[in-house]
């Protein structure tokens, strides 16, 4: 993306067409004057730039579109584009003109943008590059809105990295400046549901049921006025696993209202399902959780292998959790060899790890090590320095665990030597 200035377009065009200043002004324009305009001190008249078009062969429309008409012209484009090439780069090219012009709104609208990029694509390192510029356009550009949107993806990012009391923190100022509204419009009670459902989660995540359930059940007031129907899907998902915790008696009328968005949708069904199998293991309710998980497995469409191994995946790691080897096994088994057929390396990685710890505890020690060595290999060709430290201390558990001393040593300081790096 390039952004130029009127007076930059006339000068370059004119040193293109070896023409000085004299030569474009002619008896019609002071050059003192041209100068000024090339140098951006001065912006030139409608008749200046009709002289000016027509002497360089420039057309009249492009050289009338200044920096801040192009830059809110390039960013409408990144808006809707579905393609990303040079994407962030051309989002950082207009906040830095933004900021240059002083036109903060619109450097902090771009610096949102690139934020949820970066959060869809697990990119990190860039959102941890971005906190500080983030903060400083918030400031410069603060009004209510933008307060709203920089808390809201503070906590996002927050909750991200598992700091979830001090993503808590973002969602109860959030809802701070809601209260204080006499009137919330249509789009701030959604935002409002959206909050809430937000704060039960993190309540979940620190295992504080009663606090995420006081959470649901004003939810549960608020649900109709949802507009977004994935949204709305997943209040009634959360009413429904709180539910199972607190009150099994309403797990029915919300899990039925949980599918309601996706009758036609096997596969997030099948998700929702298995949502409800972990969480009856997790309140010692197994025939009901053995019978979700395995309707679950049964909807999963087939021919959607990509969903199918995914499922598959979960199903093999909540039967781990609770310590169901046999019934783990063969599903592990199906997993694996779908994803090896699609040669998904995350996939075939996750199915060695998970084989691995099965065979290790039915005293396969031969294939325990086998499995698990195949996961480091795979896990090297896209995981980070954390997830390569986090195998090779789990490397080290299993050798110290089958008493081979030297390759346990072996592992625990390979993990020590990243670990000083992380």
């Amino acid at each position: 993306m390039e952004i130029l200035s009127t007076g930059e377009k006339i000068k370059r065009a004119r040193v293109y067409k070896g023409l000085t200043l004299k030569d474009l002004c002619e008896d019609k324009i002071s050059v003192s004057k041209m100068s000024c305009i090339e140098n951006n001190k001065i912006k030139p008249d409608l008749w200046i730039l009709e002289f000016v078009s027509k002497k360089l062969d420039l057309d009249l429309e492009y050289l009338k579109k200044d920096v801040d008409e192009q830059l809110e012209e390039n960013l409408n484009r990144l808006k809707n584009q579905k393609v990303f090439s040079h994407y962030e780069e051309d989002l950082k090219i207009i906040m830095d003109y933004s900021e240059k012009y002083n036109n903060y709104e619109r450097a902090f609208e771009a610096m949102h943008i690139l934020f949820q990029y970066y959060f869809k694509n697990k990119n990190v390192y860039g959102l941890q590059d971005i906190q500080c510029t983030y903060y400083d356009l918030y400031e410069k550009s603060y009004t209510e809105k933008n307060q709203i949107i920089y808390y809201m993806d503070i906590a996002l990012y927050l909750y991200s990295n598992n700091e979830i009391p001090q993503c808590m923190n973002y969602y109860d100022k959030v809802i701070e400046i809601l209260r204080l509204k006499k009137e919330l419009s249509i789009e701030e009670k959604s935002l409002y549901s959206e909050v809430l459902y937000s704060q039960s989660n993190c309540h979940l995540m620190l295992n504080q049921y009663a606090e995420a359930y006081k959470i649901g059940i004003k939810l549960k007031d608020l649900v109709n006025d949802i507009k977004d129907i994935n949204l709305k899907s997943k209040v009634y998902q959360l009413l429904a696993n709180l539910s199972i915790r607190n009150d099994i008696n309403q797990f029915s009328n919300y899990e039925e209202k949980s599918y309601d968005s996706f009758s036609l949708e096997s596969y997030t069904v099948a998700k929702l399902k298995m949502s409800y199998a972990e969480t009856f293991f997790q309140v010692d309710l197994k025939d009901r959780a053995f019978l979700y998980l395995e309707e679950a497995i049964s909807i999963c469409p087939k021919e959607e292998k990509y969903n199918f191994v995914s499922l598959h995946l979960d199903a093999v790691k909540i039967l781990l959790d609770n310590n169901f080897l046999e019934k783990a096994e063969p599903i592990c088994d199906i997993a694996l060899n779908d994803a090896i057929s699609l040669d998904d390396i995350r996939f075939i990685e996750r199915a060695y790890y998970y084989k691995s710890l099965i065979c290790m505890s039915t005293s396969k020690e031969y294939f325990a090590e086998m499995y698990m060595n195949l996961s480091l290999d795979s896990i090297v060709k896209f995981g980070d320095k954390e997830d390569i430290y986090n195998r090779y201390l789990e490397l080290g558990k299993m050798y110290n665990k089958i008493n081979n001393v030297r390759e346990a040593l072996k592992y625990f300081g390979l993990a020590i030597s990243i670990e000083s790096k992380l």
